[in-house]
C-alpha cells in the first residue's frame, strides 16, 4: 500500500539537498533530483521525499525548468481550489492586519505567502498578477476565481513579461481576465502620496508596492543635505525623501520612459502632510551619455528636487 494517502507520485531528492529543503527553502532545483517517475506530467502535483523516504513536502514538478520543483506545503494535502482559498485568505488576513487602510499593496509574495511563483498586486480595484510558474499558470483560472471572489476587484490584469516564464516554457504578452484598460485610473495613493503609474505598459506590475515601507523610512532616516536615489523609477525613494524641506533629492534611471513618470509625480509643488511646503521643483533634465559602441546603447537620465527658498512659503 502506498505511504502517500492522496497516491501522489514521489520524486526523490538527494540526501545530500535535503538540509536546505528541511529549513524551509522551497526550490528542488534539477541537480536536487535523484529519480522522478518518467509518465510525469510537466506541472503535475508530487510528493517529495529524499534517499531515506522522509518527507519534504508536496507541490509541483516540471522536469524542463532548471526550478524543477516547488514546495507548496510541509504537509500531506491535496493542492485543490481549497489550498488556494486558504492561502490566499491567509494572505488578505495578514494585510488587513498589518496595513488596514493602504489602497495599494502586495497581497501575495511568491515564497514569503507560500505561494512558490506568484505575485498579486493590488491597486485599488485593480489586480496585477504575475505567474512565473507553470504549475501555477496552468491552475490560474481557479486562482483568479477565488480572488475575485475575495476581494471587491472591476479590473484582474496578467502581465506575462516576467523573464522567468520562458525557463518554464511559459508565453509572454498582457491579458486582462477582468475589466478592461479604460477602467484602470491613472494616479494611485502609495503611503500620502499620488503616483502615475502605468499598470499596462509599465515595468513588472507597474510599480513596487513591496518597497512601501521602505520609502516611509528613507524618508524618515535621510539626513539634511543631498539625496541620490539611483534606479528611481518613478521615483518613490527620491519623492518620499523630498517630503522634507531639508533634503535635496536627485533620481538617476536609465529608462526615460521611467523618468517621464517621475516627472508627472513631482509636482511644482509638493505639500507635506501637515499643510506646509515642503519642497520645490527648480529643474528636471535629462543627461545623456552616448556610447559609440551599439553594445551599449541608452542613457543616463535624472531630475532635481529642491528644498523652496525662504521666500517661497513657510518652513
Amino acid at each position: 500500500m502506498s505511504e502517500d494517502p492522496f497516491q501522489l507520485p514521489t520524486v526523490t531528492i538527494k540526501t545530500s539537498k535535503s538540509p536546505r529543503l528541511y529549513a524551509g527553502h522551497p526550490w528542488i532545483f534539477s541537480s536536487d533530483i535523484r529519480k522522478a517517475p518518467d509518465e510525469l506530467d510537466k506541472g503535475a502535483e508530487v510528493q517529495f521525499r529524499d534517499d531515506k523516504r522522509r518527507s519534504l513536502g508536496v507541490g509541483f514538478y516540471n522536469p524542463d525548468s532548471k526550478i524543477s520543483g516547488r514546495i507548496l506545503s510541509r504537509r500531506k494535502r491535496e493542492l485543490n481550489s481549497g489550498f488556494f482559498r486558504e492561502r490566499l485568505e491567509a494572505a488578505i488576513a495578514l494585510r488587513k492586519a498589518q496595513e488596514p487602510k493602504r489602497p495599494c499593496y502586495r497581497l501575495v509574495n511568491s515564497e514569503g505567502d507560500f505561494l512558490s511563483g506568484l505575485i498579486i498586486d493590488i491597486y485599488d480595484r485593480v489586480a496585477v498578477i504575475q505567474i512565473s510558474s507553470l504549475a501555477l499558470d496552468q491552475r490560474k483560472q481557479s486562482i483568479i476565481g477565488i480572488l475575485d471572489d475575495l476581494l471587491d476587484l472591476d479590473v484582474i490584469l496578467e502581465k506575462k513579461d516576467k523573464g522567468t516564464r520562458r525557463f518554464e516554457g511559459l508565453d509572454e504578452g498582457i491579458e486582462f481576465h477582468k475589466g478592461s484598460a479604460e477602467q484602470i485610473p491613472d494616479t494611485f495613493q502609495i503611503n500620502d502620496l499620488k503616483f502615475h503609474i502605468d499598470l499596462v505598459e509599465g515595468h513588472k506590475t507597474g510599480a513596487y508596492l513591496d518597497q512601501q515601507f521602505n520609502y516611509d523610512c528613507v524618508s524618515r532616516l535621510a539626513h539634511p543635505g543631498r539625496l541620490l536615489d539611483c534606479f528611481t523609477f518613478n521615483g518613490g525613494f527620491a519623492l518620499h525623501a523630498a517630503r522634507r524641506d531639508d533634503v535635496t533629492v536627485e533620481g538617476v534611471d536609465q529608462s526615460r520612459d521611467a523618468l517621464e513618470i517621475a516627472d508627472r509625480n513631482a509636482p511644482p509643488m509638493t505639500s507635506r502632510s501637515s499643510g506646509s511646503m515642503a519642497t520645490s521643483l527648480m529643474s528636471s533634465r535629462t543627461r545623456h551619455r552616448r556610447s559609440s559602441q551599439a553594445r551599449h546603447p541608452p542613457t543616463t537620465t535624472s531630475f532635481s528636487i529642491r528644498p523652496p527658498s525662504p521666500a517661497i512659503g513657510p518652513r
